[in-house]
């Protein structure tokens, strides 16, 4: 057996599918596992075991092109599209693949919920896990567990290391960016968060993002103090990944780092604000606490995230506090006090 997974982005989606690849290797243990990624989430998956073959989706013209010739003189024998989108479908169409599942996004529910306000999905909530698992179902054994799995080389384990602070002190890392506005809680109160916990507790504060957060890790780095790391723009993909499986707190925004927190069971407070958890992409395990504003009758308004708030207020995340923050952080950290 030849399957071959489609799902080219975005970061987190990518590392939730990853919760599939055990359960489909378990049952079919000589099926060839091959993969479909945009080049720069690749890194998140070229060092799975259950993975034979990465096939990376690169920005040079003709690339899409390119790879629907590779894969269509492949011989697969079955397809699983995570991605159901223009771009999975031109891949797979008319690749004389005999066993293709698709996955359902639910549009109808999700429009409901989104335009509407009506919400289905209370008496049924679930992951996108669950979704996945479910498009699966003719491949690997149902329920499967609801842990992502990402391996990382030990190389970046120990540049991770260094980056860290040696004294042996609390790691809280703090995810503050998002592709989309709405789902960013104000840097402020980022900060504010950062100078308590790092007084408070004698933390090392580590801000993790992209190029976009360097001005917002600046801030924050600069009202922590203590040994406060700023590391926003400065590693790599898989250098963040490992400093986040080495730290012993996070608080992140509803972003593709809060799910590479999920694969590895950290300890984990996520800011909600535009979108919620009916859309299946919160964090499911015992150690994350969502926090989010339930008062605000207009989230969600999205089921990615805006550029700006709609309706001009922001509420779902102004009317988060920095208290309620703090909390839901020391309410882990006492967890892990008392273990």
């Amino acid at each position: 057996m030849k399957i071959l997974i489609l799902r080219l982005s975005s970061m987190g989606d990518v590392v939730l599918t990853t919760s599939l690849l055990s359960a489909i290797k378990n049952k079919h243990p000589q099926a060839q596992i091959d993969f479909v990624v945009k080049e720069q989430f690749a890194p998140l998956l070229e060092h799975h075991p259950a993975i034979s073959r990465l096939h990376k989706l690169g920005k040079e013209p003709g690339a899409l092109k390119n790879l629907k010739k590779v894969l269509k003189t492949s011989q697969y024998t079955a397809i699983l599209d995570l991605h159901n989108t223009f771009r999975s479908f031109y891949l797979k169409f008319n690749c004389g693949v005999p066993l293709i599942r698709t996955l359902s996004k639910g549009y109808f529910r999700r429009f409901l919920l989104v335009k509407l306000k009506y919400n289905l999905y209370r008496n049924k909530q679930e992951s996108i896990i669950d979704r996945y698992a479910q498009t699966a179902a003719d491949f690997a054994d149902l329920p499967i567990r609801h842990v992502p799995e990402l391996f990382i080389p030990e190389a970046y384990e120990q540049r991770a290391a260094c980056a860290q602070s040696e004294t042996g002190s609390l790691r809280i890392v703090l995810i503050p960016g998002s592709a989309h506005p709405t789902k960013e809680w104000p840097i402020d109160r980022f900060a504010e968060t950062a100078s308590i916990l790092s007084s408070r507790y004698k933390a090392q504060i580590i801000i993790l993002g992209g190029k976009p957060e360097v001005e917002a890790g600046k801030i924050i780095s600069e009202r922590a103090g203590g040994e406060s790391l700023d590391l926003t723009g400065k590693t790599s993909l898989m250098e963040t990944a490992a400093i986040i499986k080495n730290c012993d707190l996070i608080l992140s925004v509803d972003t593709g780092c809060m799910h590479i927190g999920w694969a590895f069971q950290r300890r984990m407070v996520c800011i909600f604000g535009s979108t919620v958890r009916e859309l299946g992409y919160y964090p499911d395990y015992k150690d994350a606490i969502i926090v989010e504003n339930n008062n605000c009758n207009c989230r969600p308004c999205s089921h990615n995230g805006r550029k700006r708030c709609p309706k001009k207020h922001f509420r779902c995340m102004n009317e988060i506090t920095t208290e309620m923050v703090i909390n839901a952080a020391e309410k882990l950290l006492k967890q892990q006090y008392d273990t």
